[in-house]
């Protein structure tokens, strides 16, 4: 299963208290995630694919334990 994000908005939305964002399948993200928004992103738990259709910016950690597709930049 899939986990599509379009919106910044959504994505920090899926943070847990810790700023943690933890998905148990693939993880798709559809936006550009800028610095304003990823220095709210303590960290991105995969447990599958992460693929990133734009840039991707994360303050913290990116455990990805399938395949990482980033068509535009990654900063971690």
């Amino acid at each position: 299963m899939t986990t599509t994000v379009t919106t910044t908005e959504q994505l920090l939305a899926m943070r847990g208290k810790d700023g943690v964002i933890r998905v148990e399948d693939d993880l798709r993200i559809e936006c550009d995630v800028p610095w304003s928004a990823g220095k709210e992103i303590s960290g991105i738990e995969v447990d599958g694919n992460l693929d990133c259709s734009g840039y991707l910016y994360c303050s913290g950690y990116l455990d990805c334990r399938g395949n990482l597709y980033c068509s535009g930049y990654l900063y971690c």
